[in-house]
Formats: C-alpha cells, structure tokens, sequence
C-alpha cells in the first residue's frame, strides 16, 4: 500500500499537493482547513482530530507562512512525518525548537524547495570551487493588485502581532535564495553578515522589490535581487560566476548552461523512505535572511515618479522604471541597488 499522507491547508498551493498525491497515486487519507473543500477525502478542521483519526505517514503543511512553525511541531508530535512549504519558520529560534522536536521524534522534516530535487541544480553546485566569485540570482515578475488581495497575510510584515514576513525575497523568489545559498556551499550556517535593500511601490506592507548580498569569509559571496513590478515578466536566473566564466541556472525549468535535468519529486522520495532532498537544518542560512527581513525596518516606499500603473483583467499592476536591468545587474555584478546609483527615492 502507498504512504499514507494528509493535507494541512487545501486552498492556494495546497490544490497543487493535492494534484500531486493524485498523480503519485499516494492515498490521501485526510485533510485539514478552515475553509470548505471539495475533494476525494475526509475534511477536517481541527488539527489534532484529523491526525488521530486518519494517523498519516506523511503530513503535508501548505499553510500561511505564521503558522508553519506551530503546525508542523504538532504533526511531529502526532507521529507523522512533514513536508513543509517555504519559508519553513521565520526565525532561527523556530527553526531550532521545530528541529529538536523532530529529532526527539526520529521523523524527517522535508522543505518544500522543490528544485532541490533538481539534477540542474545539483551539478550547479559542482561548478563551484577555488576562484568562484559568487553566486548571483535575480528575478524579474509582474504580479496585479489580485495577487495582494488573496489572502489576509498577502503582503503582510505580520498580522494580529505574528510575523509573517511576506516579501519578495522571503516568498516568490524563496526559491532562488535558497538555492543560491545552497549552490555556494552555506545553506547548513547562519549568515554572518546579511546585507539588505528593501523597497515596494504597492500599498503593502512588505517588499515587492529587493535585494540581498550575504556574505561569508571562506564562501562565495551571494547575492538575490528580485521583483515583482517588472516592465517584461521573465524567468528567474541562478549564475554561478567561476574563474572560466559564468554558468547559468534556470532552476524553474531544471535548465543548466541549455541542458534539461531531470528533478526527483520530494512527496514522491519521502514515500518511498528517502532522505530528505532538502531537510529543515539545510534551510539555516536561508532562515537567517528571513529572520533579517523580519527585523529589518520598514521597505521604502518608492516615489510615484518611478513607476507606473498599468490596468490587467484581475487588477492593476505597478511597474517601477528600469528594474528589470536592475535586478539583472546585481546578479551580475554582485552589488545592491544602491551601489548602481539607483534613483528611487522614498515619498516625501
């Protein structure tokens, strides 16, 4: 018989793990939500009931991002593995306490990178070594108005006195710091020294456009910048700068240099009783950046003179002049924002 695995959070990405369980024909024997859910399994919406009823092998947290934390301790705690979405915790204090009670439990906690399990990926690492400069990344997206409005954490610094570090860096572009981090050698240690730039032209609390240089004295120096206020919506880029050149990772596609990997689905490998692809202690530097953001102060809000609304079918969208270049520069060159002399400037 397939693992048995449940669900924490059905609405939002949680309909992809759904579709996912389907396709890997694993036996869903449960779900958890707040809200009504239309699928082929017992609905719960009290936690600790559906995880004693429905006993799963493997619990899936696709939750908001405040909550992973308390969550996943307590699927630990019922005897049931996890497959946590990202950003796993917001802090190192977190991710410590969920990681001792994990061992406690002789359980896996599984994050959800899902290009760690990227062959692309893993043989952007072997790239790296003696004379690797650093590891850039950068992203340049458009997301409308819709996209803040789908949820009450959309956007969000905290809500109700409970961090939730919802910006550009800390979500959609999670993936291309992770893996940048990774890809350098540093994912496993907290980040000495974490520089960071945030700004937003959108009504948010949080960032939609940043970027982020963390530095390590024996390690290459890496650096995210993303946005989500694009003038052209592109793919995100990884680019590992070596002393022969600079190889290009489109970790989205599994792409390396032109050549297609193959990627090992995590749901699918934790089932089958492998380790981790990318367990919870990989994610230490990675939480160390979101702790920083957490406690950084407020993005600065970018001047109407810079950007630009433009009406799409399910809202608006901002775009913010020359960010593409911006972004694309700071993967490039290793550098933030302002030492490109970048123009934009708070509201006064």
């Amino acid at each position: 018989m397939p693992g048995r695995v449940a669900v924490v959070g059905a609405v939002g990405y949680g309909r992809w793990h759904l579709a996912n369980i389907a396709r890997l024909d694993l036996r869903l024997v449960g779900i958890c939500d707040v809200r009504p859910v239309d699928a082929p399994a017992p609905v719960y919406q009290d936690l600790n009931t559906m995880l004693a009823e429905c006993a799963p092998d493997i619990t899936v947290v696709a939750t908001p991002i405040h909550t992973h934390a308390a969550i996943a301790e307590t699927v630990l705690r019922a005897g049931s593995a996890v497959l946590l979405e990202k950003p796993p915790v917001t802090s190192l204090a977190d991710l410590d306490r969920l990681q001792a009670v994990a061992d406690k439990a002789g359980l896996p906690v599984e994050v959800g990178f899902q290009a760690m399990g990227s062959g692309a990926v893993r043989q952007a690492r072997t790239l790296v070594g003696n004379g690797t400069r650093g590891i850039g990344a950068f992203g340049a997206w458009q997301r409308t108005s819709a996209y803040y409005g789908r949820a009450r954490w959309a956007g969000k610094r905290s809500l109700d006195g409970v961090p939730v570090v919802d910006g550009a860096l800390s979500n959609p572009f999670a993936h291309a710091l992770m893996n940048a981090l990774w890809i350098a050698g540093v994912a496993e240690r907290a980040a000495p020294k974490i520089e960071l730039e945030l700004f937003r032209a959108n009504d948010i609390e949080a960032d939609d456009t940043s970027c982020v240089r963390v530095t390590f004295p024996d390690a290459p120096t890496v650096v995210v910048a993303g946005t989500l206020c694009a003038e052209t919506n592109t793919p995100a880029a990884i680019q590992a700068h070596g002393p022969r050149g600079t190889a290009d990772l489109r970790y989205e596609q599994d792409v390396l240099d032109g050549e297609r990997f193959d990627r090992v689905d995590q749901l699918a490998n934790l089932a089958a009783g492998g380790d981790p692809l990318c367990p919870l202690a990989t994610t230490r530097c990675f939480t160390s950046v979101i702790e920083a953001i957490r406690d950084a102060p407020d993005p600065t809000p970018i001047d109407p003179r810079y950007w630009r609304e433009v009406a799409e079918p399910d809202g608006t969208r901002r775009v913010v002049s020359g960010v593409d270049e911006a972004v694309r520069r700071s993967a490039n060159e290793l550098v933030l924002f302002t030492e490109q002399g970048i123009v934009w400037k708070g509201r006064t």
